[in-house]
């Protein structure tokens, strides 16, 4: 188990796309607390993909040939 304290402003996410690792990835930032209270999760995504968590809401989403951009902040 990780026993880490530091909470981060920005958490960079590039996945493979269409493997639904984004999502799992979100879900574990959240479970872990890394995120600051106003910090943003800036994932980049299969072009498909959508970010499926209650806890975090949409802020931006950018979509463009073969991916989309979403910068996400808690709720």
């Amino acid at each position: 188990m990780i026993d880490n304290k530091q909470k981060f402003d920005i958490i960079f996410m590039d996945p493979p796309y269409d493997k639904g690792l984004a999502n799992e990835a979100v879900d574990k930032i959240l479970e872990l607390d890394l995120l600051a209270e106003d910090g943003i999760i800036v994932c980049e995504c299969g072009e498909h993909e959508k970010i499926l968590n209650e806890n975090v809401e949409v802020l931006k989403e950018r979509e463009f040939k073969k991916m989309s951009l979403f910068i996400l902040g808690k709720k």
